[in-house]
């Protein structure tokens, strides 16, 4: 909360800021704040991530590309933070994981979410080598009548195929895992993914085995 209270009261624009929440974050120190009788998404970036700060600027101030994202609302490059819009959605996980939520509500936000990526990969890229969002998994999207992209801290150029088949390990290793539901909303999101580029995603299944691995890997580091 320190950190958070001193960006605050060394920023004259912050100086009115209300902290209403804080939320889970790994790397950065990330707020929802009341600012002006409007809620936003306050983001302070610890030292050690000058690569993501820049990764997640540069993607969210472009204006390219026909898939949802927060908007930027003030950027201080001196005290590494950005000042975000809030997006009051719902997280695609948690909607994925309700029992109470139709197979068929679940399908159609996977569809949305499989377009999200389509359009995302065809905006930005350079010959065969596209921008990746690096970091896809469930927890980073929102549904508000459409999907809504987050933290874009891991962005880079490389295949398209890692961010599928990290998020179909996202959807399987989830609570509940590897349920009949969860496989069937995995093959939907191949599917309409590769209706929409026309393609066909080789070897998807194996690099979907890889990335489980690095799940399944990364959750018992933690345990430890």
């Amino acid at each position: 909360m320190n950190s958070i209270q001193q960006i605050i009261s060394k920023n004259s624009e912050l100086s009115h800021a209300k902290i209403n929440r804080i939320f889970k974050s790994k790397k950065n120190t990330v707020c929802l704040i009341t600012l002006n009788n409007k809620q936003c998404v306050l983001k302070i970036y610890s030292k050690d991530n000058k690569k993501g700060k820049t990764n997640e600027y540069n993607l969210l101030s472009s204006s390219d590309g026909n898939y949802a994202k927060p908007e930027i609302l003030s950027f201080n490059k001196d005290q590494q933070f950005i000042l975000m819009t809030y997006i009051s959605g719902e997280n695609i996980c948690d909607i994925i994981n309700n029992d109470s939520i139709t197979i068929e509500k679940k399908t159609q936000i996977i569809h949305c979410l499989a377009i999200w990526f389509f359009h995302f990969h065809t905006t930005h890229h350079h010959n065969n080598t596209f921008l990746i969002h690096g970091d896809a998994n469930l927890r980073n999207f929102i549904f508000k009548e459409t999907v809504i992209g987050l933290d874009f801290e891991e962005t880079h150029m490389a295949n398209p195929i890692e961010d599928i088949a990290t998020i179909c390990a996202s959807i399987l290793t989830t609570d509940p895992q590897f349920t009949d539901e969860k496989k069937e909303l995995q093959n939907h999101f191949i599917q309409t993914y590769q209706n929409h580029t026309n393609k066909r995603l080789e070897n998807i299944h194996d690099e979907i085995k890889k990335a489980i691995k690095e799940v399944q890997k990364r959750r018992k580091k933690m345990e430890n």
